[in-house]
């Protein structure tokens, strides 16, 4: 059996391309490779074929790497089926860079990619860099599969993909954060939890639409619903003397860094594999 494309790692963010990729790609074409059995049932259970480990790879087909960092050089020692694959090779893995999965699986059409997970909903928001040697058909693959999940942003620069993991990667868990504390508030001053969640829901979603349209900035959003002396300024004003937008850029700054960090040992675990 031949597939179209083989998701490598069953993952939350690797579930979390599939719905998008049933849109576009027949589910008896598509192969999830995951070492858990509980992740292979699951995924069993959305009617596509699931493995234990790779078999043979179509020169076509897309390999979508959605495995832990830190598993990758273990992988690729594990399999020789991907060494040279002609296809599209996207990677979803934090820090990971180009080279190193160029240099390791001896491919030449790799594409770097950060989706995150309202990619379930097809909402994400997907920023991705090219290879220098991607042929012009594998971006355009790419692109397709990235509008599957969502919106994406094409950046040259691979030096902005690990700002990209900390904000686009990380993104749902700092806002859903975020909706916890005011959720917990809420029911703190007594609203039920179905009420607490369906308030905080509606108005995520409801600023979420705000910002999609038109051409004001977040800040003025804030601004327009701040009446001067008022309720919001009151609370804005807490936030603004605990530093909020510092703490903010502060816990951005730790993922980006650490994105940097995943990559140096991904290529270090993959020297120190070659040279055994």
């Amino acid at each position: 059996m031949s597939y179209d494309i083989v998701l490598v790692g069953a993952g939350c963010m690797g579930t979390a391309l599939l719905p998008g990729l049933f849109k576009g790609f027949d589910k008896s074409r598509i192969l999830v490779i995951d070492v858990l059995p509980s992740r292979r049932k699951e995924v069993a259970a959305m009617g596509v074929d699931v493995a234990s480990s790779l078999g043979d790879v179509d020169d076509a087909a897309i390999i979508v790497l959605a495995l832990p960092s830190n598993r990758f050089s273990e992988f690729a020692g594990c399999t020789s089926v991907l060494n040279g694959h002609p296809g599209l090779v996207v990677s979803v893995m934090a820090g990971v860079r180009i080279a190193t999965i160029e240099k390791t699986l001896q491919a030449c059409n790799v594409v770097r990619a950060i989706p995150n997970t309202s990619a379930e909903t097809f909402k994400s928001m997907t920023v991705f860099c090219a290879g220098a040697s991607v042929s012009s058909y594998s971006l355009r693959l790419a692109e397709r599969m990235f509008s599957l999940v969502g919106e994406m942003v094409r950046v040259e620069e691979e030096k902005l993909m690990d700002p990209a993991t900390a904000i686009c990667g990380g993104g749902p868990a700092y806002l859903s954060y975020f909706a916890e504390c005011m959720r917990s508030f809420a029911v703190e001053h007594g609203f039920s939890d179905a009420q607490s969640d369906f308030i905080v829901s509606q108005i995520f979603q409801g600023v979420g639409s705000l910002l999609s349209v038109g051409d004001r900035q977040p800040m003025q959003m804030c601004e327009d619903v701040m009446t001067p002396g008022g309720t919001t300024a009151q609370a804005i004003e807490v936030l603004k003397h605990r530093n909020f937008k510092e703490v903010v850029g502060d816990a951005l700054l730790k993922a980006a860094t650490h994105s940097q960090l995943l990559g140096s040992m991904a290529e270090e675990a993959e020297n120190e594999r070659s040279h055994r």
